[in-house]
């Protein structure tokens, strides 16, 4: 069962533990959507009501809280009704008519997107997911078929309603629309970070075996596997429609184990040490490929260098009163402000998470807003504007913060302080785009000492 939207929640929030089963953290996932769903039964992307979820993801929402209702988790029936009842606005493809979710693209010479076909993707979408669920109106999937069809430029969209079209019995129409999925694919819109030609090749497909579209199946089955990149390449999206399609091309039938694999875990192959690991091997017995993703786990010999890929972030400490830091003479219970300034080198919305560890001697102590650096008279107005991101945290041993950065710099602030004596490594701001694996930067590490005082 794929996480879906869940993945970027269960990430941020600090949900991925490791010590969970997996039906444990897709339950979880769904218990903290939930709790960002507003009366109206909007999903916020980060709390409720917060509108930054657009309709297309209200959509991906509500197909993963659906899908996990079929598959036996806890999602109650009451939560999942007001979730729909959103998607009945999103599906009339009017963004007058939708309240709870963000409907404005940011629209430039530099990107392809629009409103307009942020609302011919969602729509075909939300119908798909209310088809599904016995809800969608087969006049409005019609209309959308004969009079809007050439007019919806993702493939993944047309399919969706070819799909919708299929379940509620018009395969005519069905077979028509999958035609004009397959023709589209390769479609690329910039704008919109959530897709690429894969993820719609694969989304097709997946929708395709769904609705027993066998035609479809058959000519596509070969290309995914031709196109398919190394898997630390591919993004969250494509990820999760390459698993639905791998469950719908078997019917949910359990992968093959391989080697002396973990009890009760399909092809998960457990190994400690690294003598052991470097004298396994695997064999495919097999005609098909066999794809591999390999996790490690250990503590770096030393810090990681600064690198960057279509972006760049910079790191720098000040005192309280705006002067660099010396961070080789510091004492217990000073206080330093930690500026993270983030540049994109493309004009486009990158959704960037933004991950900041702490040395072991530090704890955050505040997170500055805008009106901490606003031009005016306040204690940190040496800082200049203090952007507002969707979410700041402070944890116990890092920041972290989502942010839309689009064709201008953004600036995030913060207060440490130092309560443990000791040298150690401080280490280098991270941040990376939610969807695309190969827009990200790390700034370099620094040392720090920390001497007691005599207080």
């Amino acid at each position: 069962m794929p996480l879906l939207y869940a993945e970027q929640l269960a990430t941020l929030a600090g949900k991925a533990d490791e010590g969970m089963s997996a039906k444990q953290r897709v339950q979880d996932s769904i218990d903290t959507i939930l709790n960002r769903q507003s009366p109206d039964g909007a999903l916020g992307l980060w709390r409720e009501g917060d509108r930054n979820a657009s309709p297309w993801l209200g959509a991906y929402a509500t197909d993963f809280l659906f899908r996990a209702k079929e598959a036996g988790y806890n999602v109650p029936t009451q939560a999942l009704t007001r979730a729909m009842t959103a998607l009945e606005d999103v599906s009339q493809g009017e963004s007058w008519r939708i309240y709870g979710y963000d409907t404005e693209v940011w629209e430039s010479r530099w990107h392809a997107d629009t409103e307009d076909k942020l609302m011919k993707r969602s729509a075909p979408y939300a119908l798909y997911v209310l088809a599904k669920a016995g809800r969608a109106d087969i006049s409005r999937l019609r209309y959308m078929h004969d009079r809007e069809l050439k007019q919806i430029q993702s493939p993944l969209a047309r399919a969706q309603l070819g799909a919708a079209l299929a379940i509620l019995g018009d395969r005519a129409r069905a077979k028509s629309a999958f035609e004009a999925a397959i023709d589209a694919i390769g479609y690329n819109n910039n704008g919109d970070y959530y897709q690429t030609a894969l993820r719609d090749l694969s989304g097709v497909l997946s929708l395709a075996a769904e609705v027993d579209m066998t035609d479809v199946v058959e000519a596509l089955s070969d290309r995914l596997g031709d196109d398919i990149p190394d898997a630390s390449e591919l993004t969250t999206q494509e990820k999760a429609f390459l698993l639905l399609a791998w469950n719908a091309l078997t019917k949910g039938q359990p992968e093959p184990s391989i080697g002396t694999a973990v009890p009760g875990a399909d092809a998960r192959y457990m190994m400690a040490g690294i003598m052991t690991a470097g004298s396994a091997s695997f064999t495919n017995n097999g005609d098909a490929p066999v794809w591999q993703t390999t996790f490690v786990r250990g503590a770096p010999s030393a810090p990681p260098a600064a690198s960057a890929s279509q972006f760049k972030i910079a790191k720098d400490l000040f005192t309280m009163s705006g002067q660099k830091a010396n961070l080789s003479d510091v004492e217990r219970g000073d206080r330093f402000v930690i500026r993270l300034t983030l540049s994109p080198e493309e004009r486009r919305t990158n959704p960037m998470i933004v991950e900041d560890m702490l040395p072991a001697g530090f704890e955050i102590e505040a997170v500055l807003t805008y009106a901490d650096g606003d031009s005016g008279e306040g204690a940190f107005s040496w800082l200049g504007d203090i952007d507002t991101a969707k979410i700041a945290e402070s944890r116990d041993d890092r920041f972290v913060a989502a942010i839309d950065v689009r064709d201008e710099q953004k600036v995030l602030a913060y207060v440490v302080r130092a309560v443990t004596a000791g040298e150690f490594v401080f280490p280098g701001a991270v941040t990376e785009d939610m969807y695309r694996p190969d827009v990200y930067a790390r700034s370099a590490s620094q040392r720090v000492t920390v001497r007691d005082n005599a207080g």
